[in-house]
C-alpha cells in the first residue's frame, strides 16, 4: 500500500492571503499533510484542518502559541 504524505512549511498566510490552488489540490490528494511550522495566522492553521485530510504541524519560530 503507497501512503501519500506532504510536507509543507513557512506558509505565512497572513490576513486571509490564500495558499495556492496547486498547493491545496496536492495537500488533498495525500494521505497525511506535515506542516513544519510558520502558520502565522490562526486562519491558515483552519484551512490546512479543513482539508479533510489528517494534520501533523508544529509552531515555527514566528507562530504565537
Amino acid at each position: 500500500m503507497l501512503t501519500r504524505i506532504a510536507i509543507i512549511a513557512d506558509t505565512h498566510l497572513r490576513g486571509g492571503r490564500p495558499a495556492p490552488e496547486a498547493c491545496l489540490e496536492i495537500a488533498r490528494a495525500c494521505d497525511l499533510l506535515l506542516h513544519a511550522g510558520d502558520f502565522v495566522d490562526e486562519a491558515a492553521l483552519e484551512l490546512f484542518e479543513g482539508l479533510g485530510v489528517p494534520l501533523v504541524g508544529v509552531a515555527g519560530n514566528v507562530d504565537t502559541p
